[in-house]
């Protein structure tokens, strides 16, 4: 589908309706200059539309990690990532782990008490890992300011970790 033809502004703004349902696009982009197309460039997705509660992900495909945004705060190029059936994070020997999975936005009633659950393991128990569970108004590791799960260390099996989170606001 094409989103715009023709223009000469270096961004687009489109309305998008959050009643909708979640749903990732991504847009691609190729710039003509003399009738001369350059390669395409494909944009970082954009995630509109709502999740509707209880919301959970299986991760049961690759697509299931379009709907979060992924931060690499230790800037070492090892991050979130979907693999078989999970997301995974590599391993980064030389510099200490700094890695965030958001997940899309969430409407939360203001004093409504929520249940936040994750399921999570360490790929090798011999190099436990270690996790916590934070929330934060804004998809950036800054605005994680409230703490659901504390700093967990992971053995090689799943264990379930779970809070609580009750927005003022």
């Amino acid at each position: 589908v094409a989103v715009a033809t023709g223009l000469t502004a270096t961004e687009v703004t489109l309305d998008a309706d959050d009643s909708l349902p979640m749903t990732a696009y991504s847009f691609e982009v190729v710039a003509v200059n003399n009738g001369i197309l350059s390669d395409p460039a494909l944009s970082g997705n954009v995630v509109v539309g709502t999740p509707s509660l209880p919301w959970t992900e299986s991760f049961a495909s690759a697509a299931a990690a379009e709907f979060f945004t992924i931060i690499d705060a230790n800037g070492d190029g090892r991050s979130w990532a979907f693999n078989n059936d999970c997301m995974r994070v590599q391993y980064n020997t030389t510099k200490k782990m700094d890695d965030w999975m958001v997940t899309p936005g969430i409407i939360l009633k203001a004093g409504n008490t929520y249940r936040v659950a994750v399921k999570a393991r360490s790929a090798n128990p011999q190099y436990p890992e270690r996790v916590e569970v934070k929330w934060g108004q804004a998809p950036d590791a800054a605005a994680m300011t409230a703490l659901i799960v504390e700093a967990t260390e992971l053995p090689g099996d799943y264990l379930e970790l779970s809070g609580y989170l009750t927005p003022d606001a």
